[in-house]
């Protein structure tokens, strides 16, 4: 997933939180159109096709998780990402 910048993920975690764009636009002082400039954006740059997997995306990488469907039980579950450098970076 490309960066996105500081306003798209501030936009992200406000769809996650449920939030309209007219909301979106109240919260940040902004406008609509322009909420809807970096909602396209981050949909693009997290390859999202819905505000549901925009929230994902955003999970994801705020959280450094990963959900994937168990194969036992097909139930959703979440996955501690631990190969980053950060976590590589702590061990030394």
């Amino acid at each position: 997933m490309n960066l996105l910048s500081e306003r798209e993920e501030e936009v992200a975690m406000l769809v996650f939180l449920g939030k309209s764009n007219l909301e979106i636009a109240e919260v940040l002082y902004i406008s609509v159109d322009t909420v809807k400039t970096h909602l396209k954006k981050a949909f693009e740059k997290t390859e999202s096709k819905s505000r549901t997997d925009l929230s994902r995306a955003w999970l994801e990488r705020t959280f450094n998780v990963q959900f994937r469907r168990s194969p036992s039980d097909n139930k959703l579950k979440i996955f501690r990402n631990l190969n980053t450098s950060r976590h590589a970076n702590e061990s030394n």
